[in-house]
């Protein structure tokens, strides 16, 4: 994490960065971002001119929720309140959630998840500028500048389509916006009109925003009827050489049976389990106060990965659409 002086001598280079005069670095990115994009140097140059350095973004982003232990980030989204919202919304919407459902082969309750853990159904949608927040980590944090670069210009080409200004449209400290919190790029490659109104509107219609989350899990490989995770039993001391940090799924059932790992459920979503079994599978790993947990997962949980690369994230999508399903159906 930077220092205070680090983010001063940051906030320093913003400045300077940012008034009439760029930098020569600035000045390359500039006509990089110009070529890659089609955009003119100059309106780049007014939207960097635009754009302020905002130092809550840096300390937000170096500090994200997904860094904490899973036994204090779970409380955060499954709550009673955000499950009973979740219903809620899910009625509100149900011909909706239905019919992207439908479309799209992705389950109603994981859509609806998804903007429960993202805004809280549109309740919280963020408060910071956009346009700050791209401009202030594509110019003025290194280790990840080149991506927000590029959101930066996809930011301003999304802008001049939707007829937004620039300086007005509010969102996350990573630049994302809407109901469903889609970056620049994502809002442009997977929103869909799905209200038929001829345009895309993820920020104010849950409509459109439905549709999009579910054709991004479409696009990203969705199995329709697939299993997302089981949570399992381990010996911890077998299965080391089974855990690391990778999301991607490089392992198969026979691995982790022949490694002692043993189903903990026996319903109707378990599939029958071989030594045999060449079913693509990743060992995940849950930190709790006293033991720790474990769960598979498959393909659907990486798809869910890709919205948020965090398998605590995706855990949390996981089970808080599984309580919502369990809620409405109960009703």
């Amino acid at each position: 994490m930077l220092s205070k002086k680090g983010l001063f001598l940051l906030g320093l280079a913003a400045f300077q960065a940012n008034s009439a005069e760029l930098s020569t670095e600035h000045k390359t990115w500039v006509e990089e971002l110009s070529t890659k994009y089609d955009i003119s140097e100059q309106v780049l140059t007014d939207a960097i001119g635009q754009a302020k350095f905002d130092e809550t973004v840096l300390t937000k982003i170096q500090t994200p929720w997904e860094k904490k232990p899973w036994y204090k980030y779970a409380p955060i989204f499954i709550t009673d309140s955000r499950i009973n919202q979740g219903v809620k919304y899910w009625q509100e919407h149900e011909d909706t959630f239905a019919k992207a459902e439908k479309e799209y082969g992705v389950p109603a309750q994981m859509i609806v998840a998804i903007m429960g853990v993202e805004t809280y159904y549109g309740k919280y949608k963020g408060n910071l500028s956009v346009l700050d927040s791209l401009y202030t980590l594509g110019f003025n944090y290194p280790s990840r500048g080149k991506f927000f670069r590029q959101e930066f210009a996809e930011y301003i080409k999304l802008s001049k389509q939707q007829g937004w200004k620039l300086t007005e449209t509010k969102g996350s400290y990573a630049g994302a916006m809407g109901l469903g919190q889609f970056i620049s790029s994502s809002y442009s490659h997977y929103g869909v009109d799905f209200s038929g109104d001829g345009k895309v509107d993820m920020i104010n219609d849950p409509v459109d925003a439905i549709g999009s989350i579910a054709n991004y899990f479409s696009e990203h490989k969705w199995q329709t009827g697939g299993s997302v995770a089981y949570p399992v039993q381990v010996d911890s001391d077998k299965v080391q050489s089974l855990l690391n940090s990778s999301l991607r799924i490089k392992h198969t059932w026979s691995d982790l049976t022949a490694a002692g790992v043993i189903l903990k459920e026996s319903d109707d979503r378990v599939p029958a389990i071989s030594i045999e079994d060449s079913s693509p599978v990743k060992l995940l790993k849950l930190e709790q106060t006293d033991s720790d947990e474990y769960w598979v997962y498959l393909n659907n949980f990486y798809t869910i990965t890709r919205y948020n690369h965090s398998p605590l994230y995706a855990m949390a999508v996981f089970q808080l659409s599984e309580r919502i399903k369990q809620a409405k159906h109960a009703q």
